[in-house]
């Protein structure tokens, strides 16, 4: 990454660097940044060939199941397809031998009812060499983020989301509902509130506009290790997917 660009990301809460190619003539790693608005992945594309791309290398970012795409680069590169919201096309300059190029793709969700595996596929094509196929996953972490409210806001919008998930969790890890201090923030949640052995968070879906399409989430401690969840939101997919990564968390 440039050090220009580690700058203006390095205040922000970031996921591991991964691993995704290193065979053949680029080396391919990726990054995801959790902006305030959105999630950015950061692909970095290595030249670890003994030449210069002259000619650069073009890159194609495509996604599906309502997820849409914006796109840049660093060095800048020049973006094709731009009107269209799930591919985008880049063509990057020059690329220096051991030199590496940023991809950014920021990502975006305008269908809460398809929410599930999805994905972003990514073909990486230097110049006169060996294509690079790869497939970059996006959970629901990655399109949510803490949309802050008082209790009588999340009463009053937790009587208007119509699509409820319920589930019991046995064994739980979580012992002390104080947990949720640090599992809402790992989850991209915020705590409303905690009260007694019950607390309730708050998430709005990342959709690229000023739209709140919000979940609610009611998390309770029974006794020992039993604990019982409810996700409300507009849509069935949204509400139980991020049931589910509350779950998951309580359950590590």
């Amino acid at each position: 990454m440039a050090e220009s660009l580690q700058k203006q990301l390095s205040g922000f809460p970031k996921g591991m660097e991964a691993v995704a190619n290193e065979e053949g003539e680029v080396y391919i790693s990726y990054q995801k940044v959790y902006l305030p608005g959105q999630t950015m992945v950061c692909v970095f594309v290595t030249n670890a060939s003994k030449r210069t791309f002259s000619n650069g290398y073009t890159a194609a970012v495509q996604t599906q199941n309502g997820l849409f795409l914006r796109c840049d680069a660093n060095p800048k590169a020049d973006l094709k397809e731009k009107q269209n919201l799930d591919r985008q096309l880049l063509s990057a300059p020059s690329l220096a031998e051991k030199k590496t190029s940023t991809i950014m793709i920021g990502i975006f969700c305008n269908h809460p009812h398809s929410i599930g595996n999805n994905s972003i596929q990514v073909r990486i094509q230097p110049t006169a060499g060996v294509p690079v196929n790869l497939t970059l996953p996006v959970d629901i972490k990655d399109l949510i983020r803490p949309t802050k409210m008082s209790v009588q806001q999340y009463g009053g919008m937790w009587k208007r989301l119509p699509k409820e998930i319920k589930e019991t969790l046995r064994n739980a890890s979580v012992g002390d509902i104080s947990a949720f201090n640090g599992i809402a923030s790992a989850c991209n949640m915020a705590l409303v509130k905690i009260i007694g052995k019950e607390c309730i968070l708050a998430a709005k879906l990342v959709t690229g506009s000023k739209n709140n399409v919000l979940c609610l989430v009611h998390a309770k401690v029974r006794s020992g290790s039993e604990m019982v969840f409810m996700a409300r939101s507009s849509h069935a997919a949204f509400s139980a997917a991020v049931l589910g990564l509350v779950r998951d968390a309580c359950s590590a």
